[in-house]
């Protein structure tokens, strides 16, 4: 896996992104053979889906890799420490890690220096069995990105600052496997409420609205650095929902949670519930949830601030909310990284709606997940 030529204090321009669309065409995929063995490091939920997917192609799987075994066995393999492996020399490894906090390039570095010389990345296992793998936030094989270059250049050309132009390019450039490093970046900014947001708000108290506001802890991060009149809070999963409204009970200020997703009208959706923070619509869901819009719940009530994180339908959100933005011109953080085309899709939708917004994107997490859209109004300066 190659960095990219992109170096500090290096600004990409439209051309770079045509340079990162040949380098990626030219660049051969790793396929794994399923006549060599197959390590998986890794041991968790995503794991297990690699486990089945290779099972059923015929792979021979010795077993999973954690670096902190938390168990010896798992689906009938041995789980092994780094130090009690030794792979022969046709032996293959997929990383079957996928999440915000295991930065991606360290984990390779370290199945390198464990002698592992065939590693498969989480996009390299997807490209080949996406339909078995299914959905995994922005996860995807590269022609999805390649087919969305021309849209990432005129975002590119949008973004208000640099700092966003070069984050926007180097997301790209990691997730065609070509910016190893990025897979550890992170901006030193507190997610959703930071210089960006806070220095265009009124110095009034704000009316706040949370779409995916899960255990409330977004809320209680904004009561701390600014003044809240009223918050509304929309929290679809139940055992969240419970959770959240318990937590806030004595707020001293207005809040009113609603068990109730976000779309763009009011419809009752099958939901995978029960995961945390990760509950998302699904055809496969395991319950069913509400789902309203903004205009048809708020109709008439100034908004300030309009957080969304709500997995994957950030765009049937906005547009369900697209009188409330014409009439009160809120500030927005938006997540821009449930879906693998949400980059371009999701700021795309916005202009629509907001075309004379300031946009701005930011890292939070590691390997490109919760990335964030900070949509300032024209008028408003920070």
């Amino acid at each position: 896996m190659a960095m990219t030529e992109l170096s500090a204090g290096v600004i990409p321009d439209a051309a770079a992104y045509d340079a990162l669309g040949q380098r990626a065409a030219a660049t051969p995929a790793l396929d794994l053979h399923p006549d060599r063995p197959v390590w998986i490091f890794g041991a968790g939920r995503f794991a297990q889906d690699v486990h089945a997917t290779l099972l059923a192609a015929r792979f021979t799987i010795r077993g999973f890799i954690e670096t902190q075994p938390q168990r010896g066995e798992f689906l009938g393999l041995p789980v092994l420490g780094w130090a009690q492996v030794a792979p022969a020399a046709e032996d293959q490894l997929v990383i079957a890690i996928h999440n915000r906090t295991a930065p991606l390039d360290q984990l390779a570095k370290l199945a390198r220096m464990h002698a592992f010389a065939r590693i498969a990345y989480p996009w390299d296992i997807h490209r080949r069995y996406a339909a078995e793998l299914g959905w995994r936030y922005w996860l995807s094989g590269p022609e999805s990105l390649l087919a969305g270059l021309e849209r990432l250049k005129a975002l590119h050309a949008r973004l208000a600052d640099d700092e966003s132009r070069c984050c926007l390019y180097r997301i790209a450039a990691f997730r065609l496997g070509l910016d190893d490093a990025y897979a550890s970046f992170r901006h030193d900014l507190t997610q959703y409420f930071n210089p960006l947001t806070l220095a265009a708000l009124p110095s009034r108290p704000i009316s706040y609205i949370d779409g995916g506001a899960y255990d409330g802890a977004s809320l209680l991060q904004l009561a701390a650095c600014h003044p809240i009149a009223q918050a509304h809070l929309f929290e679809p999963d139940p055992e969240n929902y419970r959770k959240l409204a318990d937590r806030l009970q004595a707020s001293p200020f207005p809040v009113h949670c609603l068990p109730l997703g976000l779309m763009n009208s009011y419809q009752v959706l099958s939901f995978a519930g029960g995961q945390g923070e990760g509950g998302n619509l699904s055809d496969s869901g395991n319950i069913h949830v509400a789902c309203a819009a903004l205009d048809d719940l708020i109709p008439n009530t100034p908004i300030d601030f309009i957080k969304l994180d709500v997995e994957g339908a950030e765009i049937a959100a906005l547009r369900g909310a697209c009188r409330l933005l014409e009439r009160h011109r809120p500030m927005l953080a938006i997540s821009l990284y449930h879906r693998p085309d949400d980059l371009w899709a999701i700021p795309e939708a916005l202009d629509s709606l907001c075309p004379d917004y300031r946009l701005f994107i930011r890292q939070h997490y590691f390997n490109s997940f919760d990335c964030v859209l900070y949509a300032i109004p024209g008028d408003a300066r920070p």
